[in-house]
């Protein structure tokens, strides 16, 4: 996956690894001659000519301990300048994943999951991989000169380097394993701790947890998620510590075997000078620590494969909501509009339908308002009118054929819809406005006429930089808006896109009464040659539109003017005398 994303480093990375490996069979001959030489100058008269070879070989050893440390850094630089580029690079394809999941699937917690361990592994394991590689590649190297060196002393030098080394690799193997399990099985531990955590900092939490000062409670909450967290981390750590440990000992003990060995074949009278035997014991403890490390660089890209599951896991995650392969093109002109013919909806997981049988018809032009207690079905019917979510069973059709058949972005073009829950970026109040259509260039007349529309022009004009000026409090000289701001710059988001429907969930829900009327005295003008769809809980807004339709408990009970429902004496009738007592 690195490799292929940065083909040049990865081939600079293994070539250099490749260097690296070679570079122990030079300093192994060089040990030899360098006692070898040492010996001779101690045990013989001063002769210039050794201490001059002596003095050689020491600078040649000094040499290749440089290009080492060379090489090394190389080597650091070629993984850090591909771990920039590839992690990026990763970001973006899990960034445009998410963006691409169904909407339904952010209501499970196992998405999150998912998302977490993909989100936590995928962008660094990849590199991890190369890393492993690299290392893989120089101790194999390194592992095979050391090998013909210790096979020109003797075979059995051989079998005891393998043995040294297969209590490190049970103990790396044993830590992998058990560190995967730990992962999985504590995903969701971690999320509520880093939860808890975000709402100490968060801005939209800062005035209630000071006000009903539930601080202690979730530090609380937050101490007892990282304590289970921490005793667990603790104990896996320990273990593998202790596996470690048992295998170092087992390992140091062949070793000594080895050094045994070397005795033993001295007495059976084998000639080792004492450069032969630094090399061979030298070559012996490169060997080790080559092939330990060989076996620990295999175990982790084992390790980094499982863990890259993750992120294979969540890239693989169906989407439903998708175009057709022969998308129909939208009409340039409607004619019947939007028409809900016998849908219904249910969240997975759940056992009720939050909508059910629905038949419904908007015509071009209408304006129709959607009204019903709290958990009616009014935003998930909005949402699969945008598309947000497909029907469990009937259609939503455009002009009378099946919203499936045309591309999503199409259809989504159709609508501007102001959220309940609207967005609030930290950005400036202009790129606010502009996310409605970023084709729209700055300064454009349009960003101004959407603003004098939605009552937000004095919002400009009161900031320090007027639409230049930073939102928010996430960075420097942001300044913070009121809620009623804040709504006023998101109708002005929703005016500023040139789309044929309007859908407003609560538009007036944080707005003050002045700007309430002003913004409904214009209601039909802003709405002119529009289709409009209103979420309201405030039967004044509810009257000023064309139809009204009725849910509860997922069905559409009641439809028709206010004058016809009033005289129908139904459920309308009852909520609207309800609220109206209210100002009598």
């Amino acid at each position: 996956m690195a490799t292929n994303h940065s083909p040049g480093w990865t081939a600079i990375t293994l070539a250099i690894g490749l260097a690296t490996g070679l570079l122990p069979a030079a300093s192994l001959l060089l040990t030899k001659r360098f006692v070898d030489t040492l010996n001779q100058f101690l045990t013989t008269p001063v002769d210039t000519r050794s201490c001059g070879t002596l003095l050689g070989i020491a600078a040649l050893m000094g040499v290749i301990m440089l290009l080492e440390r060379l090489l090394t850094q190389g080597e650091q630089y070629s993984l850090q300048a591909q771990s920039l580029s590839f992690s990026d690079h990763m970001g973006e394809r899990l960034a445009r994943k998410t963006l691409g999941v169904d909407l339904v699937r952010f209501e499970h917690p196992s998405f999150f999951d998912a998302m977490l361990m993909a989100r936590g592994q995928a962008a660094q394991r990849p590199l991890s991989m190369l890393r492993n590689t690299a290392v893989a590649v120089r101790n194999l190297v390194t592992l095979g000169v050391v090998l013909g060196v210790l096979s020109g002393a003797s075979l059995w030098f051989l079998p005891c380097v393998a043995i040294a080394t297969l209590p490190g690799l049970w103990a790396q193997l044993s830590t992998s394993r058990r560190l995967r399990q730990w992962q999985t099985s504590h995903v969701q531990e971690e999320r509520r701790a880093s939860y808890l955590e975000s709402l100490t900092y968060s801005p939209a939490h800062a005035k209630e947890l000071r006000v009903f000062g539930f601080d202690s409670f979730l530090l609380d909450q937050w101490r007892a998620a990282r304590a289970r967290l921490r005793v667990s981390q603790l104990r896996l750590t320990s273990r593998r510590a202790l596996r470690t440990l048992l295998a170092e000992v087992l390992s140091l003990g062949v070793l000594a075997l080895t050094v045994v060995l070397i005795g033993v074949l001295s007495l059976r009278g084998i000639h080792y000078t004492l450069g032969d035997l630094a090399m061979v014991f030298r070559a012996f403890t490169m060997g080790r620590s080559a092939l330990n490390s060989l076996l620990g660089s295999l175990a982790s890209l084992y390790e980094d494969s499982v863990f890259l599951d993750s992120f294979h896991d969540y890239m693989a995650i169906p989407e439903t909501v998708t175009s057709p392969a022969s998308p129909l093109g939208i009409p340039p002109t409607l004619k019947t509009g939007i028409t809900f013919d016998h849908v219904s909806f249910r969240y997975p997981g759940r056992e009720t339908d939050a909508l059910t049988d629905i038949d419904l018809s908007i015509p071009p032009g209408r304006h129709v308002a959607l009204v019903g207690e709290n958990g009616a079905g009014k935003t998930t019917l909005v949402k699969l009118l945008c598309r947000l979510y497909d029907p469990t069973a009937g259609r939503v059709c455009l002009e009378n054929s099946d919203l499936r058949c045309f591309r999503v972005p199409d259809v989504r073009s159709l609508f501007s819809i102001l959220f309940q829950d609207f967005g609030k970026y930290d950005m400036t109040a202009e790129e606010n406005l502009r996310l409605a259509d970023v084709r729209i260039p700055p300064g454009d007349p349009r960003l101004r006429q959407a603003a004098e529309w939605a009552g937000a022009r004095d919002v400009l004009a009161e900031l320090p930089k007027g639409a230049q000026t930073p939102l928010g409090r996430m960075f420097d000289q942001g300044v913070e808006l009121s809620a009623g701001q804040w709504q006023k710059l998101a109708l002005a988001r929703v005016f500023l896109r040139e789309s044929p429907f309007i859908i407003l969930d609560e538009p007036s829900s944080a707005l003050d009464p002045r700007a309430e009327y002003e913004l409904f005295q214009r209601f039909h003008e802003l709405m002119r040659n529009r289709t409009a769809v209103i979420i309201s809980h405030r039967f004044s807004t509810v009257r000023m539109v064309d139809h009204i339709v009725v849910l509860n408990n997922g069905r559409l009970v009641e439809q028709g003017s206010h004058d016809a429902l009033m005289s129908r004496g139904g459920m309308y009738h009852d909520m609207f005398r309800l609220q109206a007592s209210q100002y009598l």
